[in-house]
Parts: structure tokens; C-alpha cells; sequence
């Protein structure tokens, strides 16, 4: 993938993450569209707002994005002269000519439906979809979000498929269309937030290896369901580390009668190195229980408890059952409920957390 479109991606994504307060992590790379949000159920398209009759300009675009200024060729700067915009002295787009400021606002719609269109053909389906579009506008006031609100909405409604959001990346504001709600609301973009988000997105570009499944934490995490005694080496080791050190928990009461035979074991890996656990076994001809969800304190916070427990809800009904039951510690109940798990019984002082019993069933 070319340098400057992976990090304008990494950009857009980074920013959603930090400043955007309806995120729940985690983006993973993927393709058409460019980031997909298990969490939120949500596929995400990065663009910038450009023409194809932009020419020389978009070529040039597309080869020098994201350089440093000192990278640029002497023709850039005698062929664009002010008209090159730099950010954190790296160069990000190239400004209309003056007396053409109705051009980004025309590119805008453009690019919007452009993007429209391949929404409806050949994208990934997701329950949700949002765009993040680059306007680069010269001035701020120069950019019309009111009219571009409403031609967006207006255009999607002879369209199937539809954005529930775009994301509007200007100077200093992203404006965040809500169509779902039928709002727009702004998120500031400060000069610190901007320079953060720019050595961010710079660091990670170079750090990681972007293949489609890598998360925008840096690293690809494998789902594994350990059938395998080797395997299942992993799911104690996370266990002994997240429960046995960090609770002192005895191993005797850690591992009991239930790690036998008929008890299955998911295993989340970061490079081969095990992050995250769960086991599953029968209690009832049509239930399973979920128990032992752990995930290592430092992978905490990034939405793997709740991959590990639609894995195994996955795996649970593969397997031809219809409940699930588990015991929630209380603190995690709505965690939980958010996964559409519902309260079954009053909490019971466990030997070391206070648990209340939850269930769900699948289908």
C-alpha cells in the first residue's frame, strides 16, 4: 500500500480513537472498507476530497503525501509555491488557486459520492458505515458543513446501503455527520491533538506491519481454539499470570474440577505470545458455561474480553447448544449486559469476588 494513503488511514483512524467519544476500540485493517469495527459493528472509508481532472496534482499527491518538506523535489516548490500545505512540516495537501475556494466544497460532493457508489457495490457489508474525508480547505469559513450536511443526506436517500456518519477532517475541527440522529456536532482539533495524532500515526506506520487483520494497536491478534495440549499451555499461562500472581488466587482453586476433559479453551495470541483466555464446557443437554475470562493487564481496554466471548458464544453454538450461562464478577456486570446477557440470580460471595450469576441464549 502507498506510504501516504496507509497514513492518512492510520490518521483518520487514530483520531476517532482519541478524540471521537462513541468509540469502542478496535479498528483492524481491512480492505473497501479501509478499517471494520467489530465492536461497533462499523466499517470505516478513508478519502481525501479530490477530482480526477485534478491531474499532475493528484499524481503528485499521491507520491509525496505525508513527506517532509525537505523530501520534496525543487519543481514542487517552483510548480505549487504557497499553494503546498504543510503539517508538522510534513507536506498534506496541495491549496486551490485563489479565487477557487467553491473547490473544495465541490470536491467534497465528489469524493462523497463517489464513495457512495462502492459502498453499495462492492463493499464489505457492516451493520453501520462511516466515511472520513480530508477537505483541506484554505480557510476554515470557507468550508459550507451546513450544505455539504445537506446534500450528503439528501444524496443517500435513493441509496440502499447509506453512511450513518462522515467524518469531515478540516484545519482545525473535524465535523462529525450524524445522519442516524440527524445532527452534526464538532470536535476540536487542537494544535497539540494535531501533532500528537500526526507522530502517532507516523510511528505505528513504520512500526507495524499493515496487513489486512492488523488491529490500529499495532499488532494482529489470532483467535485460536486450543484442541491441543500445547495449546492450552497458553490459556494456563494467561491464568497463572492475570489470576494466580495478579489475585493471588492459589493454583489449586484456579484450576478445579471443571479444566478436565469435555472443557474447551480459547486462546488469543499477539505474535504467538498468549494475551487472553476463556473455557468452555457442557452443564446442561442444551447450555454451556463460559468461565476463566482473562485477559493480561496490559492488553486491557483494547475490546479483546468481548472477542473472547463472541468466539466462544461462536464456538458454543457450532457445538449445538442454545444457552450460556456464566458468573460475572459484579464489577463486570454491565460489560455483560452489553453483550446481551441478562441477570438470573441474586450475587454470591465467591472466595475471592463477589459473582452474579448471568445467562443468554444464542439465536
Amino acid at each position: 500500500m502507498a506510504y501516504e494513503k496507509l497514513l492518512n488511514e492510520i490518521y483518520a483512524a487514530l483520531s476517532l480513537e482519541y478524540l471521537w467519544p462513541e468509540y469502542r476500540p478496535s479498528f483492524v485493517k481491512s480492505e473497501s472498507p479501509d478499517w471494520v469495527n467489530d465492536s461497533m459493528e462499523m466499517g470505516l472509508e478513508v478519502s481525501q476530497a479530490l477530482l480526477p481532472e485534478d491531474g499532475q496534482a493528484e499524481s503528485f499527491l499521491e507520491k509525496y503525501l505525508g513527506c517532509l518538506r525537505s523530501d520534496l523535489p525543487e519543481s514542487a516548490f517552483s510548480r505549487y509555491g504557497e499553494r503546498l500545505y504543510f503539517y508538522n512540516d510534513r507536506f498534506w495537501a496541495i491549496l486551490p488557486v485563489d479565487g477557487q475556494e467553491q473547490d473544495c466544497q465541490y470536491k467534497a460532493k465528489y469524493r462523497f459520492d463517489r464513495k457512495l457508489e462502492k459502498l453499495n457495490r462492492n463493499y464489505r457489508r457492516c451493520r453501520r458505515n462511516a466515511l472520513y474525508l480530508f477537505l483541506h480547505p484554505e480557510k476554515q469559513t470557507r468550508v459550507d458543513v451546513a450544505d455539504l450536511f445537506s446534500y450528503m443526506k439528501e444524496r443517500q436517500e435513493t441509496f440502499e446501503v447509506r453512511f450513518d456518519w462522515v467524518f469531515l477532517h478540516c484545519t482545525n475541527v473535524i465535523f462529525v455527520c450524524d445522519f442516524q440522529n440527524d445532527r452534526m456536532n464538532e470536535i476540536p482539533l487542537t494544535e497539540g491533538a494535531g501533532t500528537f495524532l500526526a507522530s502517532e500515526s507516523e510511528r505505528l506506520r513504520h512500526d507495524s506491519i499493515w496487513a489486512r487483520g492488523t488491529s490500529l494497536e499495532g499488532y494482529a491478534i489470532q483467535v485460536l481454539r486450543a484442541t491441543k495440549l500445547w495449546q492450552q499451555a497458553g490459556a494456563y499461562y494467561v491464568r497463572i499470570h492475570g489470576m494466580n500472581r495478579q489475585h493471588r488466587i492459589p493454583l489449586e482453586r484456579e484450576f478445579d474440577e471443571h479444566d478436565g476433559p469435555d472443557t474447551r479453551y480459547l486462546v488469543l495470541l499477539d505474535q504467538n505470545y498468549p494475551v487472553g483466555t476463556c473455557r468452555l464446557f457442557p452443564v446442561a443437554a442444551d447450555a454451556m458455561e463460559i468461565g476463566r475470562v482473562v485477559v493480561l493487564e496490559t492488553y486491557r481496554g483494547r475490546g479483546l474480553g468481548k472477542l473472547l466471548i463472541r468466539e466462544a458464544e461462536k464456538w458454543i453454538a457450532e457445538l449445538g447448544y442454545s444457552r450460556v450461562i456464566l458468573e460475572s464478577r459484579d464489577v463486570a456486570v454491565s460489560f455483560y449486559e452489553e453483550l446481551g446477557y441478562i441477570v438470573t440470580g441474586d450475587p454470591v460471595q465467591g472466595e475471592t469476588f463477589l459473582c452474579v450469576p448471568m445467562e443468554k441464549r444464542l439465536g
